[in-house]
């Protein structure tokens, strides 16, 4: 990854993820998710797979999301992980700031 790819990134910040609705409400403000969005893994993963992102998306400090629900965390990474699959669209991740 080059620096104009990060300085054109959408960030996301896993610090801001204390709880899965945290994690919620700030993909869905970041990502901008339609009015519609559920605030469930299952309308989280259709409106992820229904966006269309131009840029790399980072998520970074990866370690803080989440950081007592090891269930909901692995939830989250698989959906976005199936996302980069099928999409060739990426969503990085980073363990602390950059």
């Amino acid at each position: 990854m080059n620096k104009d790819t990060i300085k054109q990134a959408l960030l996301l910040n896993g610090a801001k993820c204390n709880t899965k609705q945290e994690l919620f409400s700030y993909f869905a403000s970041k990502l901008n998710f339609p009015d519609y969005f559920g605030n469930n893994w299952d309308a989280f993963e259709e409106i992820i797979n229904d966006i269309s992102y131009k840029n790399v998306v980072i998520f970074y400090n990866l370690e803080q999301c989440l950081p007592n629900d090891t269930e909901n965390k692995t939830i989250l990474f698989d959906i976005l992980n199936q996302y980069n699959q099928d999409n060739k669209t990426v969503f990085y991740y980073l363990n602390s700031a950059f």
